[in-house]
């Protein structure tokens, strides 16, 4: 069978099976059924919450109703729109049945239940604002609390910003105006935790990131059983869980897993709703609902308009071709990008336009030139026959993608990026290792099988006998390359790994498992040749080969993520793991948070008067629930721009206009020495004292160490 497209006859394209699937595959129904609905609720909730966010009535009470009014519909169609899975299973063992089995359902069952168990043990508490799962944090707190933005910064209890010399912005949160604080980051994951902390508080979110870990591992393995098929779906769900970038960001509060399920299951569902044996009803929801999920992920990562800019000349293709869908996933897509676009715009504006403004405004004017270029070109073919000039390119095709692998394994020796800091410092980027990055922690198995297959896919497509394909690999190609040439991330490891996970790891072992599948076929099919009639279906299969090459792929994930390695001992070779697999990080941040939000009294004005307040002021707002400010004691050059005297006289203004409103003001400080000016008007407190591991920042190579963080505060309050 085929999901292509057909031509404007209505035929498929030549060497597709036109067959419809099996009706007794339930086996495979139940897989492609339950591999989308990960999408199906994440988006129910993002569109039930949304209306209520944009209206600062982001409560408990009327988003769950609404979400639940909505979840029911959208899984009741959306599920029902779901066909199975193709009754053509893509590079299936011949022999086999086409038919789905149980066991790679059963398996993928055991692969997420292991990950889920593994994340959750290993789970961080990371809700202080160091870097990105802090900060999200605290913005699903602020929303769960609140249930409104922007956050006011109530300036008058502290009697202004004095000048400048008093700021309210901090990790994570501007303050465009005197009055308000902007939060960093997209809505769209703080939406989903928000919702969790009303369920279960602080633990049940940071909980979240295992279980959206889970939850994409998942939906990738629906996506590989569509494409490369369920028999094989299970070694490719294995290698990305086995990841370190995967297990990276499943074990904090990061974005990129709920990406990777809207991005996946979105292309999915868009499958399921180009498939020929599909009902016109089942085709138009799927099609319109997986144009949603590919949308919405705006919503969740800005990153996800460019992810999504390939789906705009497909959907262009079908306007041309004719096909009924078109409209319906055009419209479902449409819908997704305003509305995040629209959210960033209105409640992120400085993230997009101030922080990531080198990247969007390119990002924008691309997006005009594909939409511009997809209507012209549209409009054009849908009133003239499709010029026939492919005769040379298929051969082509393949070589093309080995040099393009090529250019960027070689890039380093020929380019060293650099980038420039505020400051005006120059710093290196690192852009030229970003194929390194991908072998350190896949393995050049998985590459160089991802280029075979990616080679071997394209010239299909453009033959017109992998229709299926066309815009999985449209999209998924187009993110890893933009990866390679740019990945646009601060490049210490594991940071900058988490680029990977939503589309560039689930590209390149998609690529690598259906080219080590036709491979094992080709090969057990050729082999079998030579045998005689009863030998010939046992040695198709090869086995042996089929363990060889998964163990390929899977071994160098494994190395990278344990640290597996010898070492030589008295008694002999020892085998070790001392990989990031096996190590906790962030812990004790939420008990260490819930001593400060204790010390602090409940009508209290927090002053940050040295450098920690830029990680805590938020944290101070959200989770103690009283305004914050810090002194401006620093520039962002490190230069001191208030002397001792002069910080003493700033900050007695601000404790004194504290207490006029009504306030205890409280200072803030990251050891005993900077309140001693202030010792004799109050008391001084050890509030907490943490130590704990963070995230290493390695340049080259797979990290295997965590490192000491020390998070120090003290407070002093007037003693009447």
């Amino acid at each position: 069978m085929s999901i292509g497209v057909k031509d404007r006859t209505g035929a498929l394209p030549a060497g597709e099976d036109a067959g419809p699937a099996p009706a007794r595959d339930l086996a495979g129904l139940v897989f492609a059924r339950l591999s989308v609905i990960p999408a199906l609720l994440a988006m129910s909730w993002l569109l039930a919450g949304l209306p209520l966010f944009w209206a600062g009535q982001f409560r408990a009470v009327p988003v769950t109703v609404l979400a639940v009014a909505l979840t029911v519909p959208v899984l009741w169609y959306g599920v029902r729109a779901v066909p199975g899975l193709p009754g053509r299973v893509a590079a299936a063992l011949p022999g086999e049945d086409t038919r789905t089995p149980w066991w790679p359902l059963a398996a993928v069952t055991v692969i997420a239940v292991a990950f889920l168990g593994q994340q959750v043990f290993y789970h961080s508490q990371y809700v202080i604002i160091a870097r990105d799962p802090g900060a999200y944090v605290q913005f699903a707190a602020w929303l769960a609390r609140h249930g409104s933005l922007p956050v006011p910064t109530d300036a008058t209890v502290f009697g202004g910003t004095h000048g400048g010399l008093l700021t309210f912005a901090s990790s994570a949160a501007y303050a465009p105006s005197p009055n308000t604080v902007v939060l960093q980051f997209m809505a769209g994951l703080p939406m989903v935790l928000a919702g969790t902390m009303w369920a279960g508080g602080y633990h049940a979110a940071l909980l979240m990131g295992p279980l959206l870990g889970t939850l994409a591992v998942v939906t990738f393995a629906g996506l590989a059983a569509r494409l490369v098929g369920a028999r094989w779906a299970p070694l490719a769900a294995l290698v990305v869980a086995l990841s370190l970038p995967m297990q990276y960001t499943s074990r904090a509060t990061y974005s990129e897993p709920l990406a990777e399920i809207l991005l996946l299951g979105g292309l999915a569902l868009v499958m399921d709703g180009l498939r020929d044996d599909q009902t016109p009803w089942g085709a138009r929801t799927a099609a319109g609902l997986g144009g949603l999920a590919l949308g919405i992920t705006v919503l969740v990562r800005i990153d996800g308009a460019s992810d999504v800019l390939p789906v705009i000349p497909f959907c262009g293709a079908m306007f041309v071709r004719r096909r009924p869908q078109a409209g319906w996933l055009t419209a479902g897509l449409a819908a997704g990008i305003v509305i995040g676009v629209g959210e960033g715009l209105v409640f992120s504006w400085p993230y997009l336009m101030v922080t990531n403004r080198i990247s969007v405004l390119p990002l924008m004017w691309l997006a005009v030139v594909v939409i511009v270029g997809t209507t012209a070109g549209t409009w054009f073919f849908r009133h003239r026959p499709l010029p026939r000039f492919w005769g040379w390119l298929p051969g082509t095709v393949p070589a093309a993608a080995f040099a393009m692998v090529l250019a960027f394994g070689v890039r380093p020796h020929f380019q060293h990026t650099w980038g420039v800091k505020p400051s005006g410092m120059h710093i290196r980027n690192f852009a030229e290792l970003s194929l390194h990055w991908v072998d350190w922690y896949l393995g050049l198995p998985v590459i160089f099988a991802a280029t075979v297959g990616a080679g071997l896919l394209a010239r299909r497509c453009v033959q017109g006998r992998a229709g299926e394909w066309a815009l999985p690999l449209m999209v998924l190609s187009w993110s890893a390359v933009l990866f390679l040439y740019r990945p646009g991330i601060t490049p210490g490891q594991p940071w900058a790994s988490r680029r990977m996970v939503p589309e560039v790891a689930p590209a390149f072992v998609l690529l690598a498992v259906w080219a080590i599948a036709r491979g094992t076929v080709w090969i057990g099919a050729a082999h079998a040749g030579r045998l005689g009639t009863a030998a010939r279906v046992a040695a198709r299969r090869r086995p042996e080969l089929i363990v060889a090459c998964a163990l390929a792929v899977t071994l160098p994930a494994v190395v990278a993520n344990w640290g597996l390695g010898v070492s030589s001992v008295s008694k002999g070779i020892l085998l070790t793991a001392d990989g990031l697999a096996v190590k906790r990080d962030y812990q004790g941040e939420l008990p260490a948070m819930r001593k400060l939000c204790a010390a602090i009294p409940a009508n209290a004005a927090a002053i940050f008067i040295t450098g920690e307040g830029q990680q805590l002021m938020q944290n101070v707002r959200t989770m103690c629930g009283v305004p914050a400010a810090q002194v401006v004691a620093w520039n962002s050059q490190g230069q001191q721009v208030l002397p001792g005297a002069r910080l003493a006289d700033v900050v007695k203004s601000v404790v004194a206009n504290a207490e006029r409103a009504g306030r205890v003001p409280v200072l803030l400080a990251e050891n005993e020495s900077g309140l001693q000016p202030y010792r004799e008007t109050g008391v001084v407190q050890h509030v907490f004292r943490l130590k704990t591991m963070s995230d290493p920042v390695v340049l080259f190579g797979v990290p295997k160490s965590l490192d000491s963080l020390l998070l120090d505060i003290w407070m002093w309050y007037p003693s009447s």
